[in-house]
């Protein structure tokens, strides 16, 4: 169990998790493999387009300094998902715990330690 400074999980720290994934060809979600697969390509750009226009909608006085902290956790969760970590991060009490409970960075904890283990058995596995 690791400890964060002043109680958070910075954004950064899953993006440097997902950054890294990038980069080794490990991540689950992985938009490069959309090349030279049309369909694939287009669903990609449907994303990417889909999430740009959200942020205009979601935000449409002040795009430049968006409200960020209410589209944080599905945002983290887009990040889990796509470095291959489970996103629903309630390890007691179920659906009613995820729906009830507030995330806190308690939640965020293991992150490091379930990517390294993750990859370290494909490791051994692979």
């Amino acid at each position: 169990m690791s400890t964060m400074y002043r109680f958070m999980i910075p954004p950064a720290h899953l993006q440097g998790l997902w950054v890294g994934s990038y980069f080794a060809g490990l991540l689950v979600n992985d938009p490069s493999k959309a090349v030279g697969d049309s369909k694939a390509v287009k669903a990609l750009q449907y994303e990417t387009v889909a999430h740009s226009r959200f942020c205009r909608w979601r935000y449409p006085t002040n795009h430049r300094f968006p409200a960020f902290i209410f589209d944080a956790v599905s945002y983290w969760d887009m990040l889990m998902r796509d470095i291959g970590l489970i996103a629903r991060r309630k390890r007691s009490g179920g659906l009613l715990s995820e729906i009830t409970s507030p995330y806190g960075t308690w939640d965020y904890s293991s992150v490091n330690d379930e990517w390294e283990e993750r990859y370290r058995k494909e490791e051994v596995d692979g």
